[in-house]
């Protein structure tokens, strides 16, 4: 067992191919992005949106692609 958090401590965990990633956030939220500890700031949701891959390559030339 890894110790380097409590083994039931809340993290995020992203797959992408091969790689797999955990972050942790040091702050409980809740579904809504609301911290269960009032001292801490809510998360702000990030803008995002659906596309077309020719309207992405145009407002963003050089945009990485993660599959």
């Amino acid at each position: 067992m890894d110790s380097r958090l409590p083994s039931k401590e809340r993290v995020l965990g992203v797959l992408m191919g091969e790689k797999v990633k955990a972050c942790f956030f040091g702050h409980r939220y809740d579904l809504f992005g609301r911290s269960e500890d009032e001292t801490v700031d809510d998360l702000v949701m990030p803008e995002q949106f659906m596309g077309y891959w020719f309207s992405w390559g145009a407002f963003y030339p050089g945009l990485p692609l993660y599959d």
